[in-house]
């Protein structure tokens, strides 16, 4: 068993290298932060010790669910502003100080969290541990035959640090409830020294002009000498990408903030906004599910008791962990993004009606110690079901999409807007979720996220386009924009329009003469591997 590479016959073989792959896993292990958190704090709050530690035994039902409600939707407050602040950090000093800084602040969150005797404290260590995470390195450094994957170490790592939120010791005392805390500083510290062995970005270097250095961080990447057709080549096509698109923007070599305001101004033209759009509500369709409220979940179809409830959740996470490798590693590059969108959001939404439709007629009721019948068992199973389809399409492809479909110049700013939108919809959800399963029937909020699937698998059969193995550099052209239509923010004339054709014709030209030297030197190589033969 081995990765399913789609190689590009004109790229080397040791593009595809354990430096790219090292690299990616060091800046997904930043999910680490996330999946972890997300996933223990559920099992926290049904501690006994935790609940007597903080005073939440002795909450009415209503407090209790506006108390757990702030404890897990504070945290995704704290990633939306954490998004919007790592933004300019980011352009001003690079992605790995980015997330090098964002290590540090979850490992001081964690600390305080653990030290933490009163829900004050605890509230303001969930804030810094949400502005901790963040990042959007990873699609900047992947060859596009395996971009798919690499992007997806980031869910992968989820999806591990999610199973060990779910599955954590659990000894009594108040150990029961600091060791899992505690467990938090090992992610944090593990990316941070991880930032030590991994390169800035060869495309961030580019856009801030450090050309030699992001000449040595490509070829570094792409394990070739620095003098390798391959890697000028590649570093030629950055470089022309960039400049044409930062004199498409501001018209002329200018000041950070006139680009800024000129990258603004860009969101709003027509084959940027419709991306922007799309990627948003990509976004907010992958929270609509109701993926986040499996606690909840579990005790509305009858699982009962700590231990039951838990070891239910436990499962659920070593279920979405499978699913998430076999599709990531394995899947996301040779089937593409459309089609399993299509039918993991079909088949979702089936299992959220049937487990609705289930406790409507059934209309199961939480006994201590009681099994669930057989309809019970069966709906426990469509809940299970309902996560492998769900991790073998939206889950991964969210995050996968978004970091392949935007133009270098202005990536950073529209990953900040679609990864805002991942965080309102979490916040969204989770301080929705203990008032839907409180006001509504226990049937009601699976019918909602049904339906929600419904409408989000009816959209992205007309909006959502296939972009399995498209450089980010052509995306422009899947999406309609025409970068020689503008010129500094305003339209210009048909005589302007052709002299920017002209140039494009040109550099094409140049870039295509850079090509054939490469492929000649490679049909050198060849013959000259027969004649040693």
């Amino acid at each position: 068993m081995r990765f399913s590479i789609q190689e590009d016959p004109r790229t080397p073989k040791d593009v595809y290298n354990w430096r790219v792959y090292l690299s990616a896993i060091v800046a997904g292990c930043g999910a680490l932060l996330f999946g972890y958190d997300s996933a223990f704090i559920g099992s926290l709050l049904s501690l006994p010790s935790f609940r007597r530690q903080f005073g939440l035994d002795t909450l009415s039902t209503k407090e209790y669910a506006d108390t757990s409600a702030n404890i897990v939707s504070i945290f995704q407050a704290g990633c939306f502003f954490g998004v919007i602040f790592a933004y300019p950090w980011g352009e001003r000093f690079g992605r790995r100080s980015v997330i090098a800084g964002a290590a540090v602040l979850f490992v001081v969150g964690s600390i305080i969290q653990l030290v933490s005797r009163s829900l004050a404290p605890f509230y303001l260590s969930r804030v810094l541990n949400g502005l901790a995470v963040g990042g959007i390195t990873i699609a900047e450094i992947a060859p596009p035959a395996i971009r798919g994957q690499l992007i997806g170490f980031y869910e992968v790592a989820y999806q591990v640090a999610a199973l060990l939120g779910f599955w954590h010791m659990s000894p009594k005392g108040d150990s029961q409830w600091m060791v899992p805390v505690s467990i938090q500083l090992i992610p944090g510290g593990l990316l941070f020294i991880g930032t030590f062995f991994i390169p800035e970005s060869p495309r961030q270097l580019a856009k801030r002009g450090n050309y030699p250095k992001a000449l040595t961080s490509l070829s570094w990447l792409r394990n070739l000498p620095q003098d390798h057709s391959y890697v000028n080549e590649e570093l030629f096509q950055i470089r022309q990408q960039i400049e044409h698109e930062t004199m498409g923007l501001a018209g002329q070599k200018s000041g950070a903030r006139r680009l800024f305001v000129a990258q603004v101004k860009e969101l709003g033209k027509k084959g940027i906004y419709n991306r922007l759009i799309v990627g948003s509500l990509l976004m907010l369709y992958q929270n609509a599910t109701g993926i986040n409220a499996s606690s909840t979940i579990f005790k509305s179809i009858g699982v009962t008791g700590t231990n039951a409830g838990l070891f239910a959740t436990g499962i659920y996470g070593v279920v979405k962990l499978v699913s998430s490798l076999i599709f990531l590693l394995f899947l996301i590059d040779r089937v593409g993004r459309r089609l399993p969108l299509l039918i993991g959001g079909t088949a979702s939404c089936l299992c959220l009606y049937y487990i609705g439709a289930y406790i409507k007629i059934a209309n199961p009721q939480p006994v201590a110690g009681a099994t669930p019948d057989s309809a019970g068992i069966s709906a426990i199973a469509m809940l299970y079901i309902f996560v492998i389809f769900y991790c073998a399409s939206i889950n991964g492809i969210a995050w996968i999409y978004n970091g392949e479909l935007f133009p270098t110049n202005i990536r950073g700013l529209c990953a900040v807007v679609t990864t805002c939108f991942q965080w309102i919809g979490q916040f969204a959800i989770t301080r929705a979720t203990p008032y839907m399963f409180e006001s509504f029937k226990s049937y009601g909020p699976f019918l909602f996220f049904g339906s929600c699937t419904l409408v989000g698998t009816t959209w992205v059969y007309f909006f959502i386009k296939e972009t399995k193995g498209v450089s980010l550099e052509d995306m422009d052209k899947l999406w309609g924009y025409d970068r020689s239509a503008t010129n500094g923010g305003r339209e210009v004339n048909d005589g302007e329009r052709k002299e920017v054709r002209e140039d494009e014709e040109a550099k094409s030209m140049s870039m295509s003469s850079s090509s054939d030297a490469w492929e000649k030197e490679q049909e050198e190589r060849v013959e000259g591997s027969k004649m040693e033969a």
